[in-house]
């Protein structure tokens, strides 16, 4: 389609592509890679064009036929550098994109950076500590859903832990539910669904 290289097409099947790889040990495995050099033309004996911070690598995409175009995406994985390059060294980022209801583009969901932070909703998750997951909505609130096989799986059962303005919420969603605090594998503070407070070690309840 279009300037596409490569194309694998079929009628009213699907269409395969396999690597395959037959070795009596763990030491070979079947391998897709993608290649990125900053020089303008091909040169396979000598790597003479190194990338640059920021720059984009490579992707994998998924279109599909709208009605009009086979180049809607439905979403995409991309990576690109993330940080300085020097010899046998490439610090890379990876992003997750989707495209929602009554928007043309793919937008980014989620992000990994080269040092294994995560973002959802951020493409450059920030912390004060050495490893976060960084969630952010720019137009409302953020929040994480908990549920199980006991709570169910709607939007109104389990726990949330929400960021809603400047404020943080637990919320435990169940008529019979706790909300237990603990040290050092004992509990230390209970909640109770009618909304009693519990310290059984402080000798304290409310």
């Amino acid at each position: 389609v279009g300037s596409t290289n490569l194309q694998i097409a079929k009628n009213s099947s699907n269409a395969n592509m396999l690597l395959s790889t037959h070795h009596t040990t763990d030491a070979y495995a079947s391998v897709f890679m993608f290649l990125k050099s900053g020089y303008t033309t091909i040169n396979p004996s000598r790597p003479n064009g190194a990338v640059a911070d920021d720059e984009f690598l490579g992707a994998i995409g998924w279109a599909a036929d709208d009605g009009y175009t086979y180049a809607s995406q439905a979403a995409r994985i991309t990576v690109e550098v993330d940080g300085a390059v020097a010899q046998t060294k490439v610090p890379g980022r990876m992003k997750f994109w989707t495209t929602p209801v009554g928007v043309v583009n793919p937008l980014p969901r989620m992000t990994i950076l080269n040092d294994g932070n995560v973002g959802i909703g951020v493409t450059g998750p920030t912390s004060l500590y050495e490893k976060v997951l960084h969630i952010h909505e720019a137009a409302g609130s953020s929040s994480i859903h908990l549920t199980n096989n006991t709570t169910g799986s709607t939007s109104g059962d389990g726990t949330d832990i929400i960021a809603y303005q400047d404020d943080l919420y637990l919320w435990n969603r169940e008529s019979a539910g706790l909300i237990v605090l603990g040290t050092n594998a004992t509990d230390a503070m209970t909640v109770s669904a009618s909304q009693d407070v519990n310290i059984p070690n402080g000798g304290l309840a409310i």
